[in-house]
């Protein structure tokens, strides 16, 4: 059992596997964008409790946008470690919090990967955050995914940890010095059995408008015999905090846009549009938790557009229309489940395989 469930699920930032022994995951999502827009890296560290004992494992996980490139960097499980006061993580000597990154990667003093091999990836550096930005929150709707947290064993939990941040300092990314002074820093966390079979997930934070950010998740979420499509979305403009989720009652229309989307929240007070752009070649596959493995499985581009209109509903006046960059784009699993929620709950609960 896990100790003292009801903090874990008040503060969703701290680590959830505490006395779980198998088929669990949990990682925190650090992505990092200079200045300009020019450059955007993703750090993932996290730890993965498989079937049995020989598949337990920490991991970093290193997506580097401009170059299209990636690496699973795996360590034991006993090189993972966490502190709650002030929040903490490490892997092996890479450390994250929500004031800093530090990681320490190297070819020559990295363990071996599953298969013998060892990682292409030598990194190292320190990039700090301040101006810290975090998703408002109450006892009783705690985190991003508010009350569903205090709900037991789902599938997939989600958490904004860091809305916005400032960054200073920089990495050493195999060779090559990223300067990220200046630049804007997100932080997201995802723990749980196995990632949703369809989700859409979309941030960034370097707009034309430089008061605005976004961060958005859709995903299909089971539930009992059968599954409901769920969505949390965070905007910031002028110092104000948007929120559009399933906890307030927003509602959500999905449109292609060829291999790209329009999606459209509204609720009683604002209207948000997004669409997003992308280029087939900018998509890295990562890793991901599904039917008790780390497999291939998550298409993820660093390099994607977001066009951004937030109109107030009261009199449907524009208050911000503005174009990103750099943005993080997912768009997971059964793309078009997401689209028609009407025939994906059809198809999960005529669906007889093992979820989990």
């Amino acid at each position: 059992m896990l100790r003292n469930p009801w903090q874990n699920s008040r503060f969703p930032d701290r680590y959830h596997g505490r006395g779980v022994m198998r088929r669990f995951f949990e990682g925190w999502y650090f992505k990092m964008t200079t200045r300009d827009g020019s450059r955007s890296v993703a750090l993932i560290p996290g730890v993965f409790w498989g079937a049995d004992a020989s598949e337990h494992h920490s991991f970093l996980q290193v997506l580097d946008g401009k170059h299209v490139t990636y690496d699973y960097i795996v360590d034991r499980a006993s090189a993972f470690s966490f502190q709650t006061k002030p929040f903490l993580i490490r892997v092996g000597e890479n450390q994250f919090s929500f004031a800093m990154v530090e990681p320490r990667v190297s070819r020559k003093s990295s363990p071996k990967s599953p298969q013998g091999q060892r990682p292409a990836t030598d990194l190292t550096g320190l990039v700090e955050f301040s101006n810290v930005v975090r998703w408002r929150d109450r006892w009783y709707s705690p985190g991003s995914m508010g009350f569903y947290n205090y709900i037991p064993h789902m599938q997939c939990y989600s958490q904004v940890c860091v809305v916005d941040a400032t960054l200073r300092g920089g990495l050493n990314l195999n060779g090559e010095t990223i300067d990220f002074t200046g630049g804007r820093g997100y932080v997201e966390k995802n723990w749980g059995r196995a990632f949703p079979y369809s989700w859409v997930w979309v941030q960034c934070s370097t707009f034309d408008d430089p008061s605005v950010t976004v961060n958005c998740s859709i995903g299909h979420v089971p539930m009992g015999p059968g599954s409901f499509r769920g969505h949390l979305t965070g905007v910031t403009f002028d110092n104000r905090f948007f929120a559009f989720t399933t906890m307030n009652r927003s509602a959500l229309t999905i449109r292609n846009l060829g291999r790209d989307l329009e999606l459209e929240f509204a609720n009683a007070g604002h209207r948000l549009v997004l669409r997003t752009r992308s280029e087939p070649d900018s998509f890295i596959l990562c890793r991901g938790p599904r039917d008790g493995e780390m497999v291939p499985m998550v298409w993820e581009s660093l390099q994607g557009q977001v066009e951004l209109e937030l109109y107030d509903q009261t009199d449907n006046s524009l208050l911000v229309k503005s174009h990103g960059r750099a943005a993080g784009l997912e768009y997971g699993g059964e793309q078009m489940a997401i689209i028609d929620e009407d025939r994906a709950a059809r198809d999960r609960q005529g669906d007889t395989r093992s979820r989990t």
